[in-house]
């Protein structure tokens, strides 16, 4: 069962992404707080961000996955995920 509850969730609100700057401008805005954020998360924690930006900002800099929460519904739901 997915547990969606942010009580029982380490859930941050971070708006750190960028998308269309110079590569070491997105880095030094990834290091001001997102990539701190991700960096301890076990290898089974889901990551989660809902813009394009974000999600590749994660995996480039990041090098983790990172799943839409709808790829996240879906693999649980059982509706083709």
């Amino acid at each position: 069962m997915l547990d969606l509850n942010p009580a029982s969730r380490d859930v941050s609100h971070l708006r750190h992404c960028s998308s269309g700057d110079e590569f070491e401008v997105s880095k030094a805005i990834a290091e001001d707080g997102l990539l701190p954020a991700i960096r301890p998360a076990a290898s089974t924690t889901v990551v989660v961000a809902d813009g394009f930006s974000c999600r590749e900002q994660i995996h480039q800099l990041g090098h983790t996955q990172v799943l839409h929460f709808a790829e996240v519904l879906a693999r649980h739901c059982g509706c083709g995920g």
